[in-house]
């Protein structure tokens, strides 16, 4: 019993000891707790209850518990009774209760019901959780997740989660690179189904790593996307829970560009050794100035004319380095370049290569300049340094419009930083928010010392102009409520200064749906100057006519309806129109033309020009216009339409310019160009070109024929003309060239052509001539050997000779002296322009003698009647057609025969038609003169045009740089924007902030690595190359690719990967971005509901085709044949040069020997180049 009894005071005691401990725990817990009797009487109040609902324990115990419940929560108040008292247990109730303030508080409640030693209910135990931190940071999450989704999905990198291959999540970027639209029509694939198929295995590999051993995989593969492309993918992978399932986050990058740049860059290293050693052969030739010195003394070795001309001086031999200052070479600076410090001696004292230097020199007559200098060192095998070579370029004037250029620039960006802009951030419901110190001082308000500061929304539309209030609410409410940017141009009362100035406020709304929670966040900026621009327009409209009217040639303007309201000073002065009746709207544009406009020229012209007003196309049309004095001049005529932001015409700008004698001297050297293009590929005589040095340059197939030699050989510059004459002849051409030189033209000789093939000697007549100046001359040689055979075979057969001269060309004659009677063959009848059945006689032969030459025939025809005559005669001269009276060019050659006493009897000869010969001589000179012209100014236009190409597609790169950045600037400006919160809310840790700073700087290496594409992308391409097409057309559509897509044309690729081009790669790229750019136009302009463009790659034979066909109508077909002119545009003058095609056409078809075309299909157009 003692036992039994200890043992009981033991538990009793042990009991009460818990009963203390336990009551000690629930007095120092931070939860609430508190119980309660069946009648809800509360019976106990811990210290957590005390801070919880402020209640003492003294004034809650004995107090019904419904004092901490909110009226409208009796109801859940009793039934939660009920539920205890049947002898459940509620776990987390989520409520609310009231303080001792009379607030509500949110709760998280627990139930449960206290029993007795016989299990019998005696009261309700409450324990309460204050949820006020937890819900705000559930609200905090919410938003947060927020702010990543929309990160997520504007991201410029791939992002899409899958469950063992199966697509469950993927951002804008994943489907673009996926080539599908819709996450649904992705999600009909699986990943291993776009991975390539040698890719499959080892992604698999890595998938059951990663979701073995967690982590992070880092993973390069290719992706076979759906609308044909294959990509290279560099991919980060993490396991993640989505939805509840472990799946796996992709994170993506497009690297093909980067892969196909690292390969240009290999086949670039491989290419490196390039000039070596054909710098001593070419620097005669080269357009710059060239100076090489030795080492280690510093002597001029050489320097070329060009290096004379750019200094304005011969400096003459230099023996050592510290002569170099007689080049007189300054820095940018202007101070004087020390000795050692010349590009060429550094290069030879210090083996520095030096490359794109720029210094100012000053020139003999005291003018100054500007060079671009590039040296290098020379070495020997040992790599020691032998000489230097220095290269100078005259920059004068690229360097003073460089300067101009950068003059301009600073002044725009003075401009644009003096044109600030004000941000803010509003609570739409409260109208609290942060502001920018900009937009408080465009508001007028005194500036923060922080960067920003709160401000309100009121601030803002307080000063708001009374007459403008209504207008901005109005657009407000409308943005909000159709999730629109908001834009308004009016003006405020700036406060404190009653200034009233316009301003440009825009903006978003950003609400969240789940809560009623909405922000305003936009920009401020004046634009006060603008409107005083545009009142500042009606006087520079003054100022340009003033300057039109000192124009010397035809200008006017026509209203949208093509009515003329002005004409210049020239026009009124050259037609004698009366310009006040055009101002007045007296003249009508038809009136005007029928007045001044030649009648044959009138319907064509009028039919042009409402063709352009219809379509707001450039007009051009070539016509003739009457001057005041009845004389009609052919004008050439353009005129340009002004657009407004539709597109819609506003005003159009013409000029007609003076092309008379341009016309006229076109006309001439065609109709010649014409001419002796027959004769040379006729083959009817021998034609060749020939150089000073005697090399044969050029020559007809008859040339090639007669000298034994392929057509090739005659046009390689290596065979010389006297190469093919025989040596006893030599003489006789020497003489030639002395008598050309000297007259320009020599008398035709006879000499022996050694045929190369047959080894045959060849009887030939021939001449040659040169012109003045002209490093190139010309010759003709006419084939002899049937006229010596026909010669010798005289004694034989008087007909057989006739025959044989007869159809070399020549005439033949037999004059009887005594009579002056003879026989003419029909070619010689021919020659003197007489019927086949005249009678010929010494009258008649000499009265169709040109009246300037007859005394020279006359003269010999007397001489052949001596006994004492030469008895051997030649003559050129003009013979007047008794009929057609045509003067033609004769080359005459006789001979007399005698009896035995040595009387004469008879005079033979022969006459050849040299009119073509004589009349090419004459022409040649001025000829070849118009062609140099001809040639230098088509060079001229053709650089200029190259240019404007250049500049035309660096404008299209830089609005498809702005869609690439487009996406990486929104991302930036949400990370900005988010800092400010954070800060506000205390969140902004330093892990947080350092996780947003490289979130930022991910986002600005992108947007370098874009200018670096791009910059590539122009970068220059020197040589002729053999490349792969199809990755030239791939760079070209990824610069597109923003542009197209924001714009929601669609765009399909299929290449074929073996199709290779020889050419330059920048300039083929530049083509195909012509025409996609063009494309992307036509789609535009005329609303195409489903917009596409497909390019398509493939081999047809040895020659790589690609096509572009759109959708957007095609190509009207009256423009079809002047799609490729240059300048021809169906664009406004804003938006085209109408160079686009006309270079791309010239690219492909003179510089990579390919074609260019195009035709219409059902739907649009498609250009096919083919190379």
């Amino acid at each position: 019993m003692a036992y039994d009894q200890s043992a009981s005071r033991l538990s009793a005691e042990g009991m009460e000891e818990a009963r203390a401990h336990l009551a000690a725990i629930v007095d120092s817990s931070d939860d609430a707790i508190v119980s309660k009797s069946l009648e809800g009487i509360v019976a106990s109040w811990n210290h957590g209850a005390e801070k919880l609902y402020g209640y003492s324990a003294a004034e809650a115990i004995g107090r019904h518990i419904s004092f901490l419940v909110p009226p409208e929560r009796l109801d859940e108040l009793r039934q939660i009774t009920e539920k205890i008292l049947q002898g459940d247990r509620i776990k987390n109730l989520e409520t609310v209760r009231l303080h001792k303030d009379g607030r509500e508080i949110p709760v998280s409640i627990t139930l449960s019901p206290i029993l007795c030693e016989t299990d019998t209910i005696i009261g309700i135990s409450m324990i309460a959780r204050d949820n006020t931190e937890r819900l705000r940071m559930v609200r905090l999450l919410r938003e947060s997740e927020v702010r990543y989704r929309v990160l997520v999905e504007m991201a410029p990198d791939a992002v899409f989660v899958h469950q063992d291959g199966r697509f469950v999540y993927a951002n804008c970027a994943a489907l673009g690179i996926c080539g599908v639209q819709s996450r649904e029509e992705l999600q009909r694939h699986t990943l291993f189904d776009l991975v390539h198929p040698e890719d499959r295995e080892t992604l698999r590999d890595r998938i059951h790593e990663l979701m073995a051993n967690q982590g992070i995989a880092h993973q390069e593969y290719r992706l076979a996307c759906l609308h044909g492309e294959e990509l290279v993918l560099e991919t980060s992978s993490s396991l993640i829970e989505y939805q509840g399932v472990p799946s796996i986050q992709v994170i993506a990058r497009d690297v093909t560009l980067r892969k196909q740049q690292e390969r240009e860059r290999e086949q670039m290293l491989k290419e490196l050794a390039f000039q070596q050693n054909r710098f001593e052969t070419t620097v005669r030739q080269l357009p710059v100035g060239v100076v090489i010195v030795e080492a280690p003394s510093g002597k001029t070795l050489y320097q070329n004319e060009r290096a004379r001309q750019i200094f304005g001086h011969d400096i003459g031999a230099v023996s050592g380095i510290e002569q170099y200052r007689q080049w007189e070479m300054f820095r940018l600076d202007g101070t004087p370049l020390p000795a050692d410090e010349y590009p060429v001696a550094r290069s030879l004292l210090q083996g520095e290569a030096c490359c794109g230097d720029e210094y100012k020199i000053r020139r003999a007559d005291g003018s100054y300049g500007y060079i671009f200098v590039n040296a290098t060192p020379l070495r020997d095998g040992s790599g020691a340094i032998v000489s230097a070579v220095a290269a100078f370029s005259d920059i004068t004037e690229r360097k003073l419009a460089a300067q101009a250029l950068f003059e301009s620039e600073e002044r725009l960006k003075l401009a644009l930083e003096a044109a600030g802009m004000g941000s803010c951030d509003m609570e739409v419901k409260t109208g609290a928010g942060i502001c920018s110190r900009r937009y408080f001082a465009l508001l007028g308000y005194p500036e923060p010392e922080g960067e920003s500061a709160p401000a309100t929304t009121s601030m803002w539309l307080d000063l708001v102009h009374r007459d403008d209030l209504e207008e901005v609410q109005r657009r407000l409410e409308q943005a909000r409520r159709d999730n629109t940017l908001f834009g308004s141009e009016h003006r405020i009362v700036k406060a404190g200064s009653e200034e009233t100035v316009w301003v440009n406020v825009m903006g978003r709304f950003i609400c969240e749906q789940t809560e009623e929670r909405c922000r305003f966040i936009g920009v401020i900026f004046d634009i006060s100057e603008r409107k005083a621009a545009e009142e500042a327009l009606l006087r520079n409209i003054r100022r340009f006519r003033r300057m039109a009217d000192s124009m010397p040639q035809i200008f006017w303007t026509a209203n949208a309806d093509g009515s003329v309201d002005y004409i210049n000073a020239y026009f009124q002065e050259y037609g004698g129109i009366d310009r006040t009746g055009v101002e007045e709207g007296r003249v009508t544009a038809e009136s005007l033309l029928s007045e001044v406009v030649h009648p044959d020229d009138h319907d064509g012209l009028w039919i042009a020009w409402c063709r352009s007003m219809e379509s707001g196309e450039p007009f051009q049309y070539e016509s003739r216009v009457r001057r005041k004095d009845g004389v009609y001049r052919w004008y050439l005529s353009r005129a340009r339409a002004e657009l407004d932001e539709q597109g819609r015409v506003v005003k159009w700008y013409g000029t007609a310019t003076d092309i008379d004698e341009l016309r006229e001297t076109q006309e001439k050297l065609a109709a010649s160009e014409t001419r002796f293009r027959w004769l040379y590929e006729s083959n009817l005589i021998a034609i060749f070109y020939w150089n000073r040095d005697g090399a044969i340059t050029d020559a007809n197939q008859a040339y090639c024929d007669l000298a034994g030699y392929t057509a090739e050989e005659c046009r390689s510059g290596g065979l010389n003309w006297l190469d093919v004459t025989a040596p006893d002849y030599l003489d006789r051409d020497v003489a030639a060239v002395a008598e050309s030189q000297i007259q320009g033209i020599c008398k035709s000789y006879e000499k022996l052509f050694i045929n190369h093939t047959t080894g045959e000697k060849v009887p030939v007549l021939t001449a040659i001539a040169i012109s003045a100046g002209s490093d190139e001359g010309i010759g003709f040689a006419v084939d002899l050997t049937e006229l010596k055979r026909a010669e010798q075979a005289q004694k034989h057969s008087e007909s057989t000779l006739k025959l044989a001269v007869e159809t070399t060309g020549l005439g033949i004659f037999d004059l009887d002296l005594k009579t002056g009677k003879g026989e003419w063959s029909p070619i010689a009848k021919k020659h003197y322009g007489l019927p086949a059945d005249t009678e010929v006689g010494l009258a008649t032969v000499i009265e169709g003698v040109h009246p300037e030459d007859r005394e020279k025939i006359e003269r010999i025809a007397r001489d052949a009647a001596s006994p004492g005559g030469a008895g051997i005669y030649s003559a050129e001269y003009r013979t007047v057609g008794a009929v057609d009276g045509k003067v033609r060019w004769i080359s005459m050659r006789g001979r007399v025969f005698y009896d035995e006493e040595g009387t004469p009897l008879r005079l033979v000869g022969a006459c050849l038609n040299v009119t073509d010969v004589v009349q090419a001589q004459e022409t040649l000179k001025e000829e070849m003169s118009e062609r140099l012209r001809a040639v230098e100014e088509l060079r001229r236009q053709e650089q200029l045009l190259i240019r404007q190409g250049r500049l035309a597609a660096m404008g299209e790169m830089i609005a498809n740089i702005a869609h690439q950045w487009r996406q990486p600037l929104n991302t930036l400006g949400l990370i900005i924007q988010e800092l400010p919160t954070y800060q506000e809310r205390n969140l902004l840790t330093r892990d947080y902030l350092e996780g947003s700073v490289s979130r930022a700087m991910q986002v600005i290496n992108y947007m370098s690595q874009t200018i670096d594409g791009f910059r590539n992308f122009f970068g220059p391409d020197k040589e002729h190359q053999t490349f792969l097409a199809s990755e030239v057309l791939e760079k070209t559509v990824s610069i597109l690719d923003a542009a197209f897509a924001e714009l929601n044309l669609e765009l399909v690729v299929r290449v074929d990967r073996e199709a290779v081009v020889q050419g330059i790669p920048n300039e083929y790229s530049q083509v195909l971005l012509n025409i996609l750019m063009n494309a992307k136009d036509a789609l535009l302009e005329r609303k195409v509901e489903h917009p596409k463009v497909e390019v398509r790659l493939f081999k047809e034979g040895e020659k790589a085709v690609v096509t572009i066909t759109d959708n957007a109508g095609g190509i009207p077909p009256e423009i079809m044949d002047r799609i490729f002119d240059p300048y021809f545009t169906t664009k406004g003058p804003d938006k085209g040069t109408g160079i686009g095609l006309f270079m791309s056409k010239t690219i492909i078809e003179k510089n990579m020997k390919g074609s260019l075309t195009v035709i219409n299909q059902p739907e649009g157009a498609q250009f096919r180049i083919e190379v």
